[in-house]
């Protein structure tokens, strides 16, 4: 059945903004700080009041499980209290660690961590339609606002998209994980078998993967395509969705390339640059950050500390990696704790694929972590990004923490149940993995026969 564009308002668009109106504002709020250039920059810190608000209203407690994030928040401010270095940023990372970082926690506030990033996720969807509008406006604020000119080339530089970001690089971040989002709702059969979706979601895709490429970002668009496999592998048993999808991507493939290639003249430029001149993007800003690990390697130089000896300052700089800067500013102590709280994280996958939204939030977790190597993702408090990345890693945790209850919140929801059937004792199997054994093969039903 088709709907008009009234009917779609009615029956979608307004339904759902009544009832997520407060996550909308806060991830408007959040992603404000993508486009410095059009709002203030406190909207960003408002979101994170309301954040931290919302959090004040859902019972949350101390988890001991996770009490080497506290050791982290320990590690940042002896090492800043040592060095004399403790400043305004250090009070706002440690905030976003505690609102977003499984440390405190609850099951109501879990359930409401995830209905936010939801929203944040179609967010990242929202950055891509910007960064169209802009491309066909001809915006480019790179140019435009921060060089005041007409094309990078006249001050050395690729020309790089940046649309209505301050960057290109914030810009492709951002498409990069709207690619990974719409990659998500295509493998994971959202569309529920409705192919005008379907093509559309494949049309986010091709459009994400554009805005990627024309902002020329290697890595963004490298990890985000490996992440979309991982994706593709996870959710998407061989048969005939597998033939099929894998047969469309051919064919687009074929027929785009042409123009995607076309579009990648600024990113083959800059990969022929730096061949030419035998350094990368990232050389000097690696070789500041090792250096001022050398300066202090045990406790670091303290949290947004760059440079060393008369060079030495406090603010926000690029950090060029997040590891690099975690090494930098903690030490060995506090980049070897990090190294444990995301391999803790990471191993817990098998754990959390009961229900594929936290296969989504494994997989942007994944893109955190690998383009963390090239980008201050969980370092940097005072960037949207960062916020994103440490709510992605408390909901896996969380996820395994409350895994019993959401498995069987997740079968009254989906069964329409208010509770689900007595199950027989003689399986030898625990309760909750007879309830996800069973709808799973529910899951498989359906899929075979929308199939």
């Amino acid at each position: 059945m088709r709907l008009s564009i009234k009917e779609l308002y009615k029956r979608v668009v307004k339904p759902y903004v009544r009832d997520n109106y407060y996550e909308l504002i806060v991830t408007l709020c959040l992603f404000s700080n993508l486009y410095p250039y059009n709002f203030p920059s406190i909207l960003y810190y408002i979101g994170l009041l309301m954040i931290g608000w919302k959090m004040s209203k859902m019972g949350t407690t101390l988890c001991e499980r996770y009490i080497s994030i506290m050791v982290f928040i320990v590690i940042i401010w002896v090492s800043s209290l040592i060095n004399f270095a403790v400043n305004a940023r250090a009070v706002v990372y440690t905030y976003i660690l505690i609102i977003s970082a499984p440390l405190f926690t609850s099951f109501r506030w879990h359930m409401w961590k995830r209905k936010l990033f939801k929203n944040i996720c179609l967010g990242f969807v929202a950055t891509v339609v910007v960064s169209l509008w802009a491309k066909i406006r001809g915006v480019n604020y790179q140019v435009q606002i921060r060089m005041g000119g007409e094309s990078m080339e006249q001050y050395g530089g690729t020309d790089e998209f940046a649309g209505y970001a301050k960057f290109p690089m914030w810009n492709s971040a951002a498409a990069a994980l709207a690619l990974v989002v719409c990659a998500w709702l295509l493998f994971a059969n959202r569309h529920r078998g409705n192919k005008r979706l379907e093509w559309l979601t494949i049309f986010g895709i091709l459009a994400s993967f554009y805005v990627c490429v024309a902002s020329a970002s290697r890595a963004a668009a490298a990890f985000a395509v490996l992440v979309c496999l991982l994706l593709f592998h996870w959710l998407v048993k061989k048969g005939a969705r597998w033939t099929r999808y894998v047969t469309i991507f051919t064919i687009i493939g074929i027929l785009a390339f042409p123009f995607y290639h076309r579009t990648a003249t600024r990113m083959l430029k800059k990969q022929t640059d730096q061949k030419e001149s035998g350094h990368t993007s990232r050389d000097a800003l690696w070789n500041a950050r090792i250096a001022e690990f050398y300066s202090s390697p045990i406790i670091g130089v303290g949290y947004a500390v760059h440079g060393t000896g008369e060079n030495q300052g406090i603010g926000g700089t690029e950090s060029g990696s997040s590891w690099l800067s975690v090494l930098a500013q903690t030490g060995v102590i506090g980049f070897i704790i990090a190294i444990l709280i995301w391999v803790k994280t990471l191993l817990l996958l098998r754990r959390v694929r009961f229900d594929k939204f936290y296969i989504l939030v494994y997989g942007v977790l994944i893109f955190f972590t690998l383009h963390s190597v090239f980008e201050g993702y969980m370092f940097q408090g005072g960037w949207y990004m960062c916020v994103i990345c440490w709510i992605a890693l408390g909901l896996i945790n969380e996820a395994s923490l409350y895994r019993s209850r959401l498995i069987y919140t997740q079968w009254t929801q989906q069964r329409g149940e208010e509770q689900p059937p007595v199950l027989e004792r003689s399986t030898g199997m625990p309760y909750v993995d007879i309830l996800l054994k069973r709808q799973e093969q529910h899951n498989n039903d359906d899929e075979g026969a929308q199939s």
